[in-house]
């Protein structure tokens, strides 16, 4: 042990680094990479304007006004249409009459006409149909999204006042 005791004196390492192989080094780096930029650099050229010459001009920049003809898919079944003109053609549709299928004898009438008579006649219905069943409102809070359906369990019949 009294080999490896120290006399009091701290000691370092009295030789040091060589600046230049750190310095040879250091150059070979930054030229390699200066190296390695400039083919990249050519490539990374190359390939935009190989890719800018496969692209197609705009639209805007081809054709200077709209065809007369839109090929299909059309979006609109007259070109030029309006909405207005639309809505015009729509509304005479429903305050006028006319033959829907002249042949079947089908008729188109006013909407205020229809609501008129079907006012006036009642709406149809089935010999010997049962009253309308109005059902209690859904619980489903404890059974989840499977659950069963408490409309199917209670249905309330309506009553009408007055008829017998």
């Amino acid at each position: 042990m009294a080999d490896t005791e120290h006399t009091g004196a701290t000691t370092y390492e009295k030789r040091d680094v060589s600046v230049r192989p750190v310095a040879i080094v250091t150059v070979a780096i930054l030229v390699a990479s200066f190296l390695v930029m400039i083919p990249v650099r050519l490539l990374f050229a190359y390939l935009k304007g190989r890719e800018q010459a496969q692209q197609t001009a705009p639209v805007s920049l081809t054709r200077a006004q709209v065809p007369e003809e839109v090929p299909e898919p059309r979006l609109e079944p007259i070109i030029g249409q309006t909405l207005a003109e639309t809505r015009k053609r729509e509304l005479e549709k429903l305050t006028t009459y006319g033959w829907v299928d002249k042949t079947g004898g089908v008729v188109r009438i006013p909407v205020e006409r229809a609501l008129e008579l079907t006012a006036a006649s009642g709406l149809p219905s089935r010999a010997g149909a049962a009253p309308y069943e109005q059902f209690a409102p859904t619980n489903r809070g404890s059974e989840g999204a499977g659950g069963s359906d408490s409309r199917a369990a209670s249905p309330i019949v309506s009553t009408q006042v007055g008829h017998e």
